[in-house]
C-alpha cells in the first residue's frame, strides 16, 4: 500500500516526455516478432529497460540499503527490476562488468519479442533523487532508429575526467558485449600497464579500462558522452554526493534521500534532451554528406572542419552549444562548396 500510494503520488507521467511526431503504436496481425524491436510506431516510454548493480553487505539500515529502497519505490512507479549482484563473482573491478556480461547474454537468449533493450548501471554511492524521472527521458529518440542504431553506452565524463563507469546506460546486444570482453581484457593487463592500479581494487580502474576500449576508432560511434549535471544533482534523476570519507557513508542523509518532493520539475528539462539528440542526430547526417562529397579523407579541403565536427560528437557531445557552431559551419561550408 505504501509502494502504491507513493506511485499515485508521483503521478506517473511521461506523457511530456514523448516527442510530438511519434505516433501511437497500432495492433497489426501480420507483425513479425522480428521487428518488434524497431516499430516506427513505438513511443519513447516504450524502451524496455532494467537496472543493475552490487550491493555486497548485510543489514538493511545501511546507506547503500536505503538507497537501494528508493529504487525499490522508482521500479515499482515505472514498472523496472533491479539486477543486484549479493556476491563477488571475483575480486576487484572485474565484477561490474562480468555482471552486465551474465545479464546480456540472458536477454540475448530469449525471443526478440521478450528481450530488454537497454541496462541502467549504477553504483549504490549514486542516490536516487527524483523518482518523478523515468529512465527513457535519457535515451536516444526511438523513433530515430538509424541515426543511433550504433549506439551501445551512454554515459558522462567532463574534459579532464575519465569516463563515470558509476551510472551509465549500456544496450543489449552484441556489440556491447563486445565491449565488456575488451574492457575486461584491458583489467586484467591493468597489473603491467603504467598507471593503472592493481585489478584486485577497482580504483577508478573500471572506468579507464572502459574508456580506453571505446577511445578505440572502431568503437567510437558507440558512445555519446551526456551532461555530467543530468547525472549529478539535487533536481534529476541522479545525485553523487561527496563522502569525504567511508565513515561519512554510515550517517544517513535524510535531506538528500528523499523521494516525496511534490511539484518538481524535471531535470533534465524535456527541450534539453531533446536538443541533445537532435544536434547528435544532425552531426551524423552533416558528416555523412560530408563523406559524399569526399570530405572525411585527408586530401579533401574541409576534411579537417569534418575531423573536428566528428570527434566532437563522438567525444564531446555534452558541449550543445559548441557542437552546434562547428556544425553549421561545416553545413555552411558544404553548402558554398
Amino acid at each position: 500500500m505504501l509502494i502504491a500510494g507513493i506511485c499515485v503520488f508521483f503521478s506517473c507521467r511521461t506523457s511530456n516526455l514523448i516527442a510530438p511526431n511519434v505516433l501511437k503504436v497500432t495492433n497489426s496481425p501480420d507483425l513479425e516478432s522480428g521487428s518488434i524491436l524497431w516499430m516506427p510506431t513505438r513511443k519513447q516510454e516504450d524502451w524496455k529497460i532494467v537496472k543493475a548493480t552490487m550491493y555486497y553487505e548485510s543489514g538493511d539500515k545501511t546507506q547503500n540499503a536505503r538507497i537501494l529502497t528508493l529504487h525499490d519505490f522508482h521500479n515499482e512507479c515505472f514498472k523496472y527490476e533491479t539486477h543486484t549482484l549479493r556476491t563477488p563473482i571475483v575480486r576487484g573491478a572485474l565484477n561490474k562488468f562480468l555482471h552486465l556480461q551474465s545479464l546480456i547474454i540472458e536477454e540475448l537468449q530469449k525471443p526478440i519479442e521478450q528481450r530488454m533493450e537497454w541496462i541502467l548501471y549504477f553504483d549504490t554511492t549514486i542516490v536516487l533523487a527524483n523518482a518523478h524521472i523515468p529512465l527513457h527521458h535519457f535515451l536516444p529518440p526511438i523513433t530515430d532508429v538509424e541515426t543511433f542504431k550504433s549506439l551501445s553506452i551512454i554515459a558522462t565524463k567532463s574534459e579532464s575526467d575519465h569516463l563515470n563507469s558509476s551510472v551509465f546506460f549500456i544496450r543489449i546486444s552484441g556489440g556491447s558485449l563486445r565491449i565488456l570482453t575488451q574492457a575486461m581484457e584491458t583489467i586484467y593487463d591493468a597489473p603491467y600497464i603504467e598507471g593503472y592500479k592493481n585489478e584486485d581494487n577497482d580504483g577508478g580502474l573500471s572506468s579507464v579500462a572502459l574508456q580506453n576500449v571505446l577511445y578505440l576508432e572502431q568503437h567510437r560511434n558507440k558512445v555519446i558522452f551526456q551532461p555530467q549535471q543530468w547525472y549529478n544533482s539535487t533536481t534529476s534523476l541522479f545525485n553523487q554526493p561527496y563522502f569525504p570519507t567511508p565513515a561519512h557513508r554510515l550517517t544517513p542523509d535524510l535531506k538528500t534521500l528523499t523521494v516525496d518532493r511534490e511539484g518538481q520539475q524535471m531535470f533534465p528539462e524535456t527541450a534539453d534532451v531533446h536538443r541533445f539528440w537532435r544536434t547528435a542526430s544532425e552531426a551524423r547526417r552533416v558528416l555523412d554528406e560530408a563523406k559524399e562529397k569526399g570530405y572525411t579523407d585527408e586530401q579533401g579541403a574541409l576534411w579537417e572542419m569534418a575531423k573536428e565536427v566528428k570527434e566532437w560528437v563522438q567525444l564531446r557531445a555534452w558541449d550543445m552549444e559548441e557542437l552546434e557552431r562547428r556544425i553549421m559551419l561545416l553545413r555552411a561550408s558544404l553548402n558554398n562548396d
